[in-house]
């Protein structure tokens, strides 16, 4: 499903503008650079930067949270906040050091 098919009403408290998803983005490349030689994205940084590519083409300034699928919901809410809120998750809890 694409952003043009998910229309809605909301607050402005539940809305996310561009800015505030690129701020995300940035911080989820932060934590979790692209890999290999093809310079591989992390999947909740793709998953970000997908919603971030459709909002340009539909030239949406913000976008209600609603709207967002389950999985960009999480995204969006793990990144969104400031790194002091963030609980960082090994990707293998099992093999800490």
């Amino acid at each position: 499903m694409n952003i043009s098919s998910r229309k809605c009403e909301s607050s402005h408290k539940d809305m996310i503008s561009l800015q505030q998803l690129e701020l995300a983005i940035n911080r989820a490349r932060a934590v979790s650079p692209s890999r290999g030689a093809d310079a591989q994205l992390d999947p909740e940084v793709s998953l970000l930067a997908e919603l971030y590519g459709q909002m340009i083409y539909y030239r949406l300034t913000t976008l209600a949270l609603s709207a967002l699928s389950k999985r960009e919901l999480e995204a969006w809410r793990r990144w969104s906040l400031a790194p002091s809120q963030q609980t960082q998750t090994p990707p293998y809890p099992g093999n800490q050091a």
